[in-house]
């Protein structure tokens, strides 16, 4: 298994339920991958990472109730957001852009929706601009890529809702999810960066190199590979992957995102914000005892966020002060943590995007080749791409690719 975050370490807890020994190798120091959580010094528990437990993330939920890790509710909204800041529209305004951008969805034909992307589909939206505007930066951030390259049929209809709805946490972190997972296999290797992976006639010999520079092989009936897709060229595979397959781990974009925390005053109320004129948002939620948290956590999506917030050399200064426009009755107190995926050296973005050639590869990563299987979030179905369900989901669909070579 190479990989020890929810995709890898998924695979493994699939295999050994099935009495499959195996052995997990990621070159982090601590299992979760992209999934990171921490402590602001009020003690708050803050996600650096994969946050928001969606409604119908069953995988998720499954292994929190295997492990004993307790669910809260978050008691605010990852859709239903609130404009603010220079240029925000009235809330009323944006909900009828977001109305008529799924109405008009709804009218388009098959071959109109496969030609366009969201940004050609929001510049044919005739209402007030500002909310349009908002309404972009909103998807923007949320594909953390430019519009333009995203096809609108990628565009799901939860996407254009601002229905309520139940989001969920872990209590003590997300990154627990795979603590646990971690403790309960019998091999995992932190500090191993794989180098290579050779197939053999009835093996496969995966290289690795240790944080002592030392290297090591491990050699098996199979192999999992569930690292970013950005991080997958490096490896060398021998024989070498097909070209399809090869092409659409290379060129499949990848998010541009970063993360802020930053502890505030006791008793703000509970609020999700966009921004109008930056692809960011924040939000202040409930902590495990139902009481607000006294944390406000900020996402920006795609390049040009992390352009406008300036934070790409880790300087939080920017973002600070967008969020003091954003929410303006709400202290901001100590030092903020910031996390910006891009500079992240076993990650070097935050999640995939979806492009037209993107969703027509996508099945080539879901077959097994020779004796390899693909796993994490760029493997996943176009529903779940991109989050922690998805790359649970897709752990297990590579353990039983390979179930038929190993049972």
């Amino acid at each position: 298994m190479v990989g020890a975050g929810f995709a890898g370490l998924s695979a493994a807890r699939a295999l050994q339920d099935r009495g499959v020994a195996t052995t997990v190798l990621d070159a982090r120091f601590e299992p979760g991958g992209r999934v990171r959580s921490s402590r602001l010094p009020n003690g708050s528990v803050i996600e650096l990472g994969g946050e928001w437990i969606m409604p119908g993330d069953a995988e998720i939920r499954t292994l929190c109730d295997r492990f004993g890790l307790a669910l809260a509710p978050t008691r605010t909204d990852y859709r239903r957001r609130t404009p603010a800041g220079p240029g925000a529209p009235s809330l009323a305004a944006f909900e009828s852009a977001v109305a008529s951008a799924a109405t008009r969805l709804a009218t388009l034909d098959v071959g109109t929706v496969d030609a366009a992307s969201i940004a050609d589909f929001l510049d044919g939206i005739d209402t007030d601009p500002g909310a349009v505007a908002t309404l972009r930066m909103r998807l923007q951030g949320t594909c953390a890529v430019d519009l333009a390259r995203v096809p609108l049929a990628s565009l799901e209809p939860g996407d254009l809702s601002l229905d309520r709805a139940e989001y969920l946490r872990c209590e003590e972190g997300n990154q627990s999810v795979a603590v646990a997972i971690a403790d309960s296999l019998a091999d995992v290797r932190l500090r191993h960066r794989v180098t290579r992976v050779r197939q053999e006639e009835g093996s496969v010999r995966v290289f690795a190199e240790r944080a002592d520079g030392r290297e090591v092989t491990v050699s098996g009936t199979a192999a999992v590979i569930a690292v970013p897709v950005t991080i997958v060229p490096e490896i060398a595979f021998e024989p070498p992957l097909p070209v399809g397959v090869s092409a659409a781990l290379r060129e499949r974009p990848m998010g541009v995102a970063a993360k802020l925390a930053v502890a505030i005053e006791p008793g703000a109320r509970p609020r999700s914000v966009q921004s109008a004129r930056i692809p960011m948002w924040c939000w202040i939620a409930a902590g495990a005892d139902g009481r607000t948290r006294p944390t406000l956590t900020s996402f920006c999506g795609s390049p040009a966020a992390v352009r406008a917030l300036k934070v790409a050399g880790g300087d939080p200064t920017v973002w600070l002060e967008r969020l003091r426009e954003l929410v303006p009755d709400v202290a901001l107190e100590g030092r903020a943590r910031l996390q910006v995926w891009a500079d992240e050296p076993f990650a070097r973005g935050a999640y995939s995007a979806l492009d037209a050639p993107g969703r027509d590869r996508l099945p080539l990563l879901q077959e097994r080749w020779g004796s390899v299987a693909f796993a994490g979030e760029h493997v996943a179905d176009p529903d779940h791409v991109g989050t922690m369900e998805g790359a649970l989901r897709s752990g297990r669909h590579a353990a039983q690719l390979l179930i038929e070579l190993l049972v």
